[in-house]
């Protein structure tokens, strides 16, 4: 039996959405608000809920999202001169915050998502800077930082 789901927003992943999902068996075989023409046997379901595709493991980080909020602000910047301009501007806006904690940067920004804490040195060397990647399963940070974490080559 095939079940069609209209009218909701879903979301794909890295801010892309669209409307009509089409599942059969468990397994999502077509998307699009045109999918709802040519097809036999199926439940229709009409709302206006927000619906995320996802394997089993549909989590949540909602600290993050609390913790990010008070740093700088490098959600859906596009280019790394953003993202560097926005923690240079927090810094230099907060003087007295021990950490500069922040997020979410998107790791795809760099070509195979490696940051090198040499980057946000160059606009924070004297405080520990840490950014949260979209994914919240990875972390930038900056020389300052890996030093207090004790973190060297060996």
């Amino acid at each position: 039996m095939k079940q069609l789901y209209t009218g909701a927003k879903c979301f794909a992943g890295s801010a892309k959405y669209f409307e009509g999902l089409l599942v059969e068996d468990g397994y999502i075989i077509a998307i699009g608000a045109d999918i709802t023409d040519n097809f036999d046997e199926k439940e229709i379901f009409h709302s206006e809920h927000f619906i995320i595709p996802a394997f089993g493991d549909g989590h949540g980080h909602p600290l993050f999202a609390g913790r990010e909020s008070q740093g700088p602000q490098v959600t859906g910047l596009s280019s790394l001169a953003a993202v560097l301009a926005e923690v240079a501007n927090f810094a230099a806006e907060n003087l007295t915050a021990e950490w500069i904690v922040g997020g979410a940067y998107e790791a795809a920004m760099i070509e195979g998502g490696l940051f090198s804490s040499l980057l946000l040195d160059q606009v924070v060397n004297d405080r520990p800077v840490v950014l949260h990647a979209s994914d919240h399963n990875t972390i930038w940070v900056n020389s300052r930082a890996l030093e207090i974490a004790q973190v060297t080559a060996h």
